[in-house]
């Protein structure tokens, strides 16, 4: 499931933001938002921040004040995000974001994608594409083999290892994204004859606003930074 309910906290979820086919919502109330500042830039990396407390309409669908710091850092053919949340007020910040990465192998068909997906458990979901509080055990490597025309809209509230790597690749070219820190969950995204398949790094499972489960927190003027990278390698 990709972000179904309004739960991942102010990063990916935005009210009136809603999927078309469940009507509940689906993405972010920082979504092309133009309050971003860089702060930093030279030619491999680039920094921004955002004063989420300094925007009314951000701080009346969530108001907690934070500043959020996004890192982005080339190195030879890899790209590191570092993303940070400062508790700037006098209350503590729920940690409840991830990202949503594309990734696509050019000139290649999907069919012939052999993937990797090291998660070990995977969340149940009802009608409405909601997470129902369940999960069913995932075997080690039961996942992994050819992509073909498998689909997947998926919650992974488990990974497998500290730092697991989520592999796509054909004869020519192999992508990993790899969960760097701070990162314990995944959704998996493949639609129906898609040419791309998402690997989602999250901070917290689906709905952890609201059933407190793996839910961390930010002190006032402390920070917590999650980081994930992707490479590009030749086989």
């Amino acid at each position: 499931m990709r972000c179904r309910c309004c739960t991942r906290g102010p990063i990916a979820c935005a009210p009136g933001t809603s999927s078309s086919a469940t009507g509940t919502a689906i993405h972010g109330l920082l979504t092309a938002s133009p309050h971003w500042t860089v702060t930093d830039a030279d030619r491999n990396t680039l920094t921004a921040e955002l004063d989420f407390g300094r925007v009314p309409e951000y701080m009346a669908a969530f108001p907690l004040p934070h500043i959020v710091r996004y890192t982005a850092r080339i190195e030879g053919s890899t790209l590191t995000v570092a993303f940070a949340v400062r508790a700037t007020g006098d209350v503590d910040v729920p940690i409840s974001f991830g990202f949503h990465p594309y990734l696509t192998l050019p000139d290649s068909d999907r069919r012939g994608w052999q993937v990797q997906i090291p998660v070990a458990r995977q969340a149940l979901i009802d009608e409405r594409m909601l997470p129902t509080g369940e999960t069913v055990e995932v075997a080690p490597g039961e996942l992994d083999g050819a992509l073909g025309e498998r689909t997947f809209d998926t919650s992974y509230p488990v990974v497998y290892g500290d730092q697991p790597e989520f592999v796509i690749a054909d004869e020519r070219r192999r992508l990993t994204l790899k969960h760097v820190s701070g990162y314990p969950v995944t959704q998996v995204y493949a639609p129906e004859a898609s040419q791309f398949i998402c690997y989602e790094p999250m901070t917290a499972p689906v709905d952890a606003l609201i059933s407190g489960d793996g839910l961390r927190w930010a002190k006032p003027g402390e920070d917590f930074e999650a980081i994930f990278s992707i490479s590009v390698e030749n086989c």
